[in-house]
């Protein structure tokens, strides 16, 4: 099982390590870290993962399908979704079944039918910078 590669000390104290330090996963297992920070003057929340052997393709993926559940939850029927990754958008367009995103891509097109009207649509970097501004500014902090 996956707890037998957890060391013998971390079973009994229940956490990994008192340290920061990286685990790698064993062999044919997918390990994702994830975390959130609150911040409380703005009250902005922001979050994040990383998946060892996931594509830039499948992260874009994962991070529509994370703004969609999210965006759902606001009870908000009709939305846009503005990404600049022009393969992910032509993916979900044309019901390809690239195989390394099927999965992903049967969530996002599930997700998809949630709204009364919503839209996938390419914007080029420029038109998506304050993301990627918030993105930087959580890398570097």
């Amino acid at each position: 099982t996956l707890m037998d590669h957890q060391p013998k000390k971390a079973r009994r104290n229940d956490q990994w390590c008192n340290r920061a330090c990286i685990r790698l996963p064993p062999h044919g297992v997918l390990k994702c870290n994830y975390g959130a920070a609150y911040n409380l003057n703005n009250q902005q929340i922001q979050c994040g993962w990383i998946g060892q052997d996931s594509s830039v393709l499948e992260a874009e993926a994962m991070s529509l399908l994370f703004t969609m559940q999210s965006t759902w939850s606001t009870s908000i029927p009709n939305v846009i979704f503005e990404g600049d990754s022009n393969v992910l958008i032509s993916n979900i367009h044309h019901n390809r079944k690239d195989i390394a995103l099927h999965n992903l891509l049967c969530d996002i097109w599930l997700w998809t039918t949630r709204y009364t009207s919503s839209f996938h649509r390419f914007t080029l970097r420029n038109g998506n910078l304050a993301v990627h501004l918030i993105i930087s500014k959580t890398k570097s902090t």
